[in-house]
């Protein structure tokens, strides 16, 4: 007969273990976001290349992104995004974004099967494409596939129910200082085109990140670290409204 307080250290210990199993990741990064030239966010995304989903084997790619503290009183961010995708192709599975900001509260899952888009909201959209992603899902695709073959390459992306078509256009290679470190990185610029003109997002509000992202105008470009890691080192969203750029605070 085992104790009683060698039972509850027992427990106590294999639930210890679950979490931080449940915790163990492959990457983790670490980024500050500048809004109107403004250091305004920290965000950190982690992954991991063996995640558990309907009983296989999945990626998952986490993301927060939080106001700095001086910020915190004027307009607090707390926001939250996971991805699910697929090994081999990156494509996405299933999303979760929880947003906590002053104008928006939210909380969406989408499902991806079958050719459809199952929103948490009740919405529902189908896609011809053999393979759909998701913002964040698109980030891991950018990062495994060749250069050479991303000029290649037409995605499509899920913006919250509207689909956009993604080009890549491959620039030429930037030297950028992240600390005492000089990483050399490649520029690709993406280029959005909305599949269907008359196509609304399952939404009526959405949240900072998003509202840079959900659209066909502006510019945006990422840094791809050149090197075998291929790091996302600087990545920047512009319109006529503002920019938002974030860049690599922690580079080991």
């Amino acid at each position: 007969m085992i104790p009683l307080h060698k039972k509850l250290f027992l427990i106590i210990f294999l639930l210890a273990g679950t979490i931080l199993a449940e915790m163990q990741v492959d990457e983790e990064y670490h980024y500050v976001v500048n809004y109107l030239m403004l250091p305004s966010l920290d965000m950190k995304m982690s992954l991991t290349y063996n995640y558990d989903f309907d009983g296989e084997k999945a990626g998952k790619i986490y993301v927060t992104t939080k106001t700095k503290r001086f910020f915190n009183t004027i307009f607090e961010i707390d926001n939250h995004y996971s991805t699910v995708f697929q090994l081999a192709d990156k494509c996405c599975l299933f999303h979760q974004k929880n947003i906590h900001q002053p104008n928006v509260t939210q909380n969406l899952q989408v499902e991806y099967n079958d050719q459809k888009a199952l929103y948490s909201n009740g919405e529902t959209r189908t896609f011809k494409a053999a393979r759909i992603y998701d913002f964040f899902s698109m980030l891991v695709y950018l990062r495994k596939t060749d250069h050479r073959e991303l000029e290649k390459q037409t995605i499509i992306v899920d913006m919250e129910g509207e689909f956009f078509q993604v080009n890549f256009l491959i620039g030429g290679t930037e030297l950028l200082s992240i600390g005492k470190e000089k990483i050399e990185t490649r520029k690709i610029r993406l280029v959005y085109q909305k599949v269907h003109r008359d196509q609304q997002s399952v939404l009526e509000y959405t949240d900072i990140f998003f509202w840079k992202m959900a659209e066909e105008t502006g510019e945006k470009y990422i840094w791809l670290e050149t090197d075998k890691n291929k790091r996302i080192i600087k990545a920047r969203f512009s319109d006529g409204r503002g920019a938002l750029e974030a860049k690599l605070v922690d580079p080991r």
